[in-house]
């Protein structure tokens, strides 16, 4: 929310309490000085003295600021969450966005795929780089690489895809809308970019990945992220560096 916005509504509720408690002061006071001592008014209405008037109204700006709080700590979240512009979403974000599309395309009968990547041996590279300088070294060639990887992913997948980290060395990515052939002719950019990469200086960087695409028997999610795993798992199994289709 706008800070002057904000300041704004703060000041106009502030007037207003400001305006109610002068009502009520010169009430009290016609009353104090009036002939009869003895209020009229019913019980409950009795109630309606200055000071509960002004507790209500306090009750009441302390659950606006509150709520003004709630949305502003919600807003930090979203930005805290999602990555800087050269990472990419978590686990969860990038599991939630795709339960998302999988819904949608079972509602509206759409294409979807699902591609899970593997970074063809992620770890050894890193250990090879590890041996050859200092650990710390080690870790921030993972990190770079990472940065790399994700900028690669963000240029070349469109504005319906998505994609993010779905553990160390693998990712998911989000095809809506696409059949499996156009999802590989994406896979295929990205493979062409990531081999200007390097994790141990000693060759280019390759990726492993499994396909597939929703099918009317898929029940959860699950059931498309198990084939894509499985064929991942083929993929390395014949030798990396190479798409399976589930």
């Amino acid at each position: 929310m706008n800070i002057k916005m904000l300041l704004a509504k703060f000041a106009l509720v502030a007037y207003v309490i400001i305006k109610s408690l002068s009502a009520f002061a010169s009430t009290e006071k016609l009353l104090l000085t009036s002939e009869s001592p003895v209020s009229t008014l019913p019980a409950p209405f009795q109630l309606l003295e200055p000071w509960f008037i002004v507790s209500v109204c306090l009750m009441l700006v302390i659950i606006y600021l509150l709520r003004v709080n709630r949305r502003i700590k919600r807003q930090l979240n979203k930005y805290t969450d999602k990555n800087s512009q050269l990472e990419s979403p978590n686990r969860k974000q990038i599991l939630d966005t795709a339960k998302l599309e999988f819904n949608s395309a079972q509602r509206y009968k759409y294409p979807l795929t699902i591609t899970i990547i593997e970074i063809d041996h992620f770890k050894q590279e890193l250990e090879k780089s590890n041996n050859s300088s200092a650990k710390s070294s080690s870790e921030e060639t993972a990190e770079v690489f990472m940065e790399n990887f994700s900028s690669i992913c963000q240029k070349i997948i469109r504005e319906q895809d998505s994609f993010g980290r779905y553990s160390i060395e693998e990712w998911l990515l989000v095809f809506p809308h696409t059949n499996i052939t156009e999802a590989d002719t994406i896979l295929q950019r990205i493979r062409a970019d990531i081999s200007n990469l390097c994790i141990s200086n000693e060759k280019a960087a390759t990726f492993s990945a499994g396909l597939t695409e929703l099918d009317e028997q898929d029940i959860t999610l699950k059931d498309l992220i198990k084939r894509a795993d499985d064929a991942l798992f083929i993929a390395k199994e014949q030798g990396r560096n190479r798409s399976i289709v589930s």
